[in-house]
């Protein structure tokens, strides 16, 4: 069991732990560039990130009442390959409508596409085949979906940032 150190205390945390760790700050990072955006009156990336936040909320408090009514684990994947399908459909129709730049719009399909994938694979996998590299293929692709996706949203911050600076630069070297 592969096990990592939690800097807060002095307890040895599980991948599972790290996950929802995990999942916990790229929920507060997602809501933080949000709040930014809404500040800068950014409103294509607003838009990116509020649909991102709603949809990774309604699958963190979803996910734990799924659990409990799912004993075949069917519906939990189903749910989230469906919560995905509603999150790309809001992307896309926001995209072709020009609220969000285009480019987003296909880098966060991209980024998506084979998380869902591997979803339905995974149900294939537990009601049929039992295959034992499917689980470490879906441990990995789904926190490197999430992650990707996060890394969306925190991109217009980023690419606001780096423009600050070169503004700031070029503008102390006219200044002499």
């Amino acid at each position: 069991m592969i096990s990592f150190y939690c800097f807060a205390t002095i307890k040895i945390m599980t991948i599972k732990d790290l996950l929802h760790l995990i999942l916990d700050w790229q929920m507060i990072i997602i809501a933080c560039c949000a709040l930014l955006y809404f500040a800068n009156k950014d409103r294509s990336a607003f838009l990116f990130t509020c649909v991102t936040l709603l949809s990774f909320l309604l699958s963190y408090l979803v996910t734990p009442y799924i659990f409990e009514h799912d004993p075949n684990r069917i519906y939990r994947y189903v749910f989230w390959i469906s919560n995905d399908i509603a999150w790309m459909a809001i992307i896309a129709y926001l995209g072709l409508k020009d609220k969000i730049s285009l480019s987003l719009c296909i880098s966060a399909q991209v980024c998506v596409i084979p998380a869902m994938l591997v979803q339905l694979l995974r149900i294939v996998d537990v009601q049929i085949l039992n295959i034992q590299f499917i689980s470490g293929l879906y441990q990995t692709i789904i926190p490197l979906s999430n992650t990707l996706v996060v890394l969306l949203c925190v991109w217009p911050l980023l690419f606001y940032l780096v423009e600050k600076t070169k503004l700031m630069v070029f503008n102390m070297s006219d200044a002499k």
